[in-house]
């Protein structure tokens, strides 16, 4: 993520009453590479709130989109007739921003952002070793097959606790050794794509819950027998630097084997 002046034309602007958080939908048609900024023609998303200003690709929407949308939610989405001139010092994550806008907290957005990468990411890289996944880069280390096995384990622990802590907020969430999780799920010895493709579908169907939270719900929490009290921040922190470390894990596994990352 870089810190750019973006400019470009501002069509559309929506507000989330509940979180304090304003999306505004910004049309790039002035080249802004090299320099780290946006292509053209593309459309943006900027969030912004408490004077934090995050961007990012929303290659789905257009102009009508932003109209239809009004017409709808007229209380959350406007139009910006005539359209205007658009400036501003973003940071920007080019492909990060996948949620809506409708995120409690910037915090909140770019965490979702990060975790909605996992999925492709070890897909990719399970992609481009091919057998080789099943292959140890020395004695005693794990496999690209096992850590993203690791991954979806902790998942099937972690994102469940989101939720159970948004539907009944004060709940017991019992500690649970990922490892053991892990051998149990590899009983199934699933083969690998398809563990990533469920993976991929589970991790989207959640993030656009979650893009859904309100400042309210963003504070809830729950009891962990081990760690006390957590909120679905925590969790939501604790999944993103989880994933990140075997994210690096996995492309250090590839190279060690000979593998040349893009």
């Amino acid at each position: 993520m870089s810190e750019i002046t973006m400019t470009g034309t501002l069509m559309g602007v929506r507000r989330s009453p509940g979180s304090g958080t304003t999306e505004k939908i910004v049309y790039i048609d002035v080249e802004q590479r090299p320099g780290g900024g946006p292509a053209t023609p593309s459309m943006v998303s900027v969030l912004e709130q408490d004077g934090r200003r995050v961007a990012g690709y929303v290659p789905w929407i257009n102009y009508y989109d932003i109209d239809e949308a009004a017409r709808k939610d007229p209380e959350g989405w406007s139009t910006v007739e005539p359209a205007e001139h658009y400036s501003a010092l973003v940071e920007w994550r080019p492909y990060g921003m996948r949620t809506g806008g409708r995120a409690a907290s910037l915090e909140l957005a770019g965490l979702l952002a990060d975790l909605s990468q996992t999925p492709a990411k070890l897909r990719r890289t399970a992609g481009m070793v091919g057998q080789d996944a099943a292959t140890r880069p020395a004695p005693g280390e794990w496999t690209i097959t096992e850590i993203a096995l690791h991954v979806i384990a902790a998942d099937s622990i972690m994102a469940p606790r989101v939720l159970q802590v948004l539907t009944q907020p004060g709940v017991t969430l019992p500690d649970m050794d990922v490892t053991e999780v892990q051998r149990v799920l590899g009983r199934a010895r699933t083969p690998l794509e398809d563990r990533l493709a469920a993976f991929e579908a589970r991790r989207k169907e959640w993030i656009a819950a979650l893009d859904q939270i309100t400042a309210e719900e963003l504070e809830y929490s729950g009891e962990h027998t081990r760690d006390g009290t957590v909120t679905v921040l925590d969790i939501c922190r604790a999944m993103s630097l989880h994933e990140l470390e075997h994210k690096k894990q996995t492309e250090s596994v590839a190279t060690a084997l000979g593998y040349t990352l893009g």
